[in-house]
This record gives C-alpha cells, sequence and structure tokens, in this order.
C-alpha cells in the first residue's frame, strides 16, 4: 500500500455502546452450588457485581433441570433466596428472578405438561427449553406443539449452537411461526461456542430472528463475554437491534415494567 492510501484509509466507525436503562439477562447458571454455574455464594456475587457494574439490572436464574442435573425446585428455591438476600446485604442493585433451563426430552416435558411451574418468576407463561443435540425436526414440532396447545409459551435456549439448527437453520423460522422466542447465547457472538455457532448467531441478527441476547453465564468470564458481545451486536446491528434483544423483548418475557 502506497503511503498516501495509508494516509487517507477510512476506518469504520465505532458506535458507543450505553446499556439501556432496564437490560434483562433471561439466561445465566449463577445460584450458587445448584448445578454447573457457581458453586458457591461468594462466586455468585462475583458475577452479580460485575454484572450491575456494566448495567445489568435483572437476571433470570435459570439452573438446569435435566438427566445430569435433576435439581429439585425446593433448591433451587432456597438457592434463589440465598442469593437475593446477599444481594440485599451487600447492597447491590440488581433484581435476581427466578426461571429455568429444562432439557428437551419426554421425561421432562411430562413433568411440565403434568403441571408443575417451570416457568419465569413463578409463571409458566414462559419456559426456557434447551434442545439436545441429534434431536429431529419432527420431534422439535410435535413436542413443542404439546406444550403450546396446553398454555406454555416456549423461549428456545441457544439454538445456535444445536447441530439440528446449524444443518437446517430454516426451521427457525417456523418456531418463530409458532411464536417461539429465540434466545442467543452471548458467548457465541464472541466464538467461545465455535465458528459454526457464531455464523449462525450474526446470520439469526441479521435476518432479526432474535429475542434475547443472553448470557448463559456459569462462571464471571461469562458476563465480561456478555459485555463484549453487546459491544459487538450494537456495532454491527445499531442501537435499536441491541436494545431489542436485551430490554424490550426480554423485559416483556419477564414480566418487567
Amino acid at each position: 500500500m502506497i503511503w498516501w492510501t495509508k494516509l487517507f484509509k477510512i476506518k469504520k466507525k465505532t458506535m458507543d455502546f450505553v446499556p439501556p436503562e432496564r437490560w434483562v439477562d433471561l439466561h445465566s447458571h449463577i445460584l450458587p452450588g445448584v448445578d454447573d454455574g457457581a458453586q458457591t455464594l461468594e462466586k455468585s456475587l462475583e458475577m452479580v457485581k460485575y454484572a450491575s457494574e456494566i448495567g445489568v439490572t435483572h437476571i433470570v436464574a435459570t439452573p438446569h433441570f435435566s438427566d445430569l442435573f435433576p435439581t429439585p425446585p425446593e433448591k433451587r428455591e432456597s438457592a434463589l433466596k440465598l442469593l437475593n438476600d446477599a444481594v440485599c446485604s451487600a447492597g447491590i442493585d440488581i433484581k435476581i428472578i427466578g426461571g429455568w433451563e429444562i432439557s428437551f426430552t419426554d421425561v421432562h416435558i411430562k413433568r411440565i405438561l403434568s403441571g408443575e411451574d417451570f416457568g419465569m418468576s413463578g409463571s409458566r407463561n414462559y419456559t426456557l427449553i434447551e434442545l439436545p443435540n441429534g434431536i429431529n425436526k419432527a420431534a422439535v414440532i410435535e413436542g413443542f406443539f404439546s406444550l403450546m396447545i396446553e398454555g406454555t409459551k416456549i423461549i428456545l435456549a441457544h439454538p445456535e449452537r444445536n447441530s439440528l439448527i446449524q444443518q437446517d437453520i430454516e426451521l427457525i423460522k417456523e418456531l418463530r411461526f409458532r411464536e417461539v422466542k429465540i434466545q442467543v447465547d452471548a458467548e457465541s457472538i464472541v466464538g467461545v461456542h465455535g465458528q459454526n455457532a457464531k455464523k449462525i448467531a450474526f446470520e439469526l441478527l441479521k435476518r432479526d430472528e432474535v429475542d434475547s441476547l443472553s448470557s448463559d453465564a456459569h462462571s464471571l468470564s461469562g458476563y465480561k463475554n456478555y459485555r463484549k458481545a453487546c459491544k459487538i451486536v450494537n456495532n454491527h446491528f445499531g442501537k435499536e437491534i441491541i436494545n431489542k434483544i436485551i430490554n424490550n423483548v426480554p423485559s416483556s418475557i419477564a414480566g418487567i415494567k
């Protein structure tokens, strides 16, 4: 490159990411000692403190409910109270809300259909569901339909990481037509989950098929990557999109006014 092209080369302008008044993280493994997330109250508080410092105002704690982590509801409630009490004592201005991340298996779906409450904030209105790898399209459509006709509204957790979606991204369009909400992980945006997940996450954002950008944080690094991801999305897709996926839609889902 000759000298004058270097001199007059125009750099792409980046836009400052300004956190919205409400920043709602719909998916986080922040409760102490219940799954593969924070293992101690000290680690949980470390995560909450950093989240508050970067501008997060509400966190939905979504421990796994799966074969590997069959978290009893009473254990989640105890951990949620413990953390909220500690957050209050520490003077951290953030609200921790109860939720779940449900594994999409026959056993766990039957538990929801039996009337057990695995919704958000003590409500069955919205339930966060994770698809296993290896599942087929027909099983997803049929299973989701059985939940929806019983009144469960579905948030699909990090589909960009799932092999079925990576092979058939058009399934997302079908699910959104059926009013399924789509939640993408921040760490997919920054490349932690590999190039395939990153590619699908950006394509879903490009198509305006993302309803929530969440941390899915299991440790402090998850919230550091959340901040990075929000900056990236803000720069690539603009303020309106980032506000939609960390404020407007997540606030509506979580019933925050």
